[in-house]
């Protein structure tokens, strides 16, 4: 009967050494990649947790937004994009705090919006619009319309529509009829004019 020889590490002591320092090196990358995913779950948990510092810094106001450090924050411009911004209501104006990465905080305010005033726009930037006519000349598109809005509603704009393409820039003057004179860089056609006002308030029509 054949005696069997069972193959054991003790029996490569290099062998034995060798495992064991690949193990170690293992286990050595394993805590890193736990210990940087902990680090990465860190940054990335919601900021605002707690608010006693920009508190302190806003003491009148109320908190309107904990974390503002994504763009479907509605003052996400006002952030630039920081590691940290909570955004305050101070009546007549909205309180920004804002940190970055390496721990400066800054502070501003930004004045309201005038809603009373905004209101009063949009309800003279409404009206009707005709089209008088349209040509192509020399590869751009003319385009004459007749606009009358409620109130004074200065013209700043018109944005040309062309279909599932998206707009493109235009100029436009004033006649001396009081109609306007478009001017399209293509003879493409033209699916919708959305006039605007200086303010960039879309002139509602009829």
């Amino acid at each position: 009967m054949l005696n069997k020889k069972v193959f054991t590490l003790k029996d490569k002591p290099e062998l034995q050494r060798n495992f064991m320092l690949t193990m170690c090196l293992i286990f050595i990358l394993l805590l890193f990649y736990i210990v940087g995913v902990l680090l990465l779950m860190n940054k990335n948990l919601p900021a605002g947790i707690d608010t006693s510092e920009s508190d302190a810094l806003f003491p009148n106001c109320t908190l309107l937004e904990t974390d503002c450090t994504d763009i479907t924050c509605g003052f996400y411009s006002s952030c630039e994009s920081h590691d940290v911004c909570r955004v305050y209501d101070c009546d007549g104006s909205y309180g920004i705090f804002s940190k970055d990465a390496e721990g400066k905080i800054a502070t501003k305010n930004e004045t309201k919006p005038d809603q009373e005033a905004i209101a009063q726009e949009v309800a003279a930037c409404s009206g009707s619009m005709e089209l008088l006519n349209t040509q192509c000349v020399e590869g751009q598109k003319l385009i004459a319309v007749k606009l009358e809005t409620a109130g004074q509603c200065p013209v700043g704009d018109f944005a040309l529509v062309y279909g599932n393409e998206g707009t493109r820039p235009s100029q436009f003057i004033q006649q001396e009829d009081g109609s306007y004179l478009i001017t399209a860089t293509t003879c493409d056609e033209v699916t919708e004019i959305i006039p605007a006002s200086v303010d960039g308030v879309s002139i509602e029509l009829e």
